[in-house]
């Protein structure tokens, strides 16, 4: 970018330096160009002269502008100023999204050991439940059933009851 616009002044100036100082008039030039044997390379090389040249002179006129060497040099300050705020700006996202993640992870593991327990705790519940519902079903008075209780030997139970309530 910066060699693009460094191209594009000194292409304008080098065109305005050739307009107002050219050393030979646009018809000795064209003559010129006639009578060569190769008049692209000749005027090519006309043009580069006259880039060069005006680039010198732009070259001079901004080193002998204090006016410009200002601007530029405050150009510079505020380029460097804007990058160190980038700069600080950056590492403090970094910090802030740093500690926003570490807190999510802190409550994602929170959430997941309540939702563990409370599972767990579900679970238990439900079993005492569906023992005592047994007891009911089985008629036994025990306070723990037996493990070869089945759902089988539960709904034959079960049967027999109702059948002996309706008799």
């Amino acid at each position: 970018m910066k060699r693009l616009a460094g191209i594009i002044v000194g292409a304008i100036g080098g065109l305005a330096y050739g307009l107002f100082f050219a050393q030979k008039s646009g018809k000795e030039f064209r003559n010129q160009l006639k009578d060569s044997e190769n008049p692209l390379a000749d005027f090519l090389d006309e043009l580069k002269k006259t880039g060069e040249e005006s680039g010198t002179i732009v070259k001079h006129y901004v080193e002998g502008s204090e006016e410009l060497q200002g601007v530029i040099v405050s150009g510079k300050e505020q380029f460097e100023n804007l990058t160190d705020k980038a700069k600080t700006l950056s590492k403090e996202a970094t910090e802030n999204l740093a500690k926003e993640l570490d807190l999510l992870s802190k409550n994602a593991a929170d959430s997941a050991n309540k939702l563990k327990k409370d599972a767990t705790r579900k679970v238990t519940d439900l079993k005492k439940e569906a023992g005592r519902s047994v007891q009911k079903l089985t008629g036994s008075s025990k306070k723990t059933v037996s493990k070869k209780v089945t759902p089988k030997k539960i709904v034959k139970k079960v049967a027999n009851r109702v059948t002996k309530k309706k008799s």
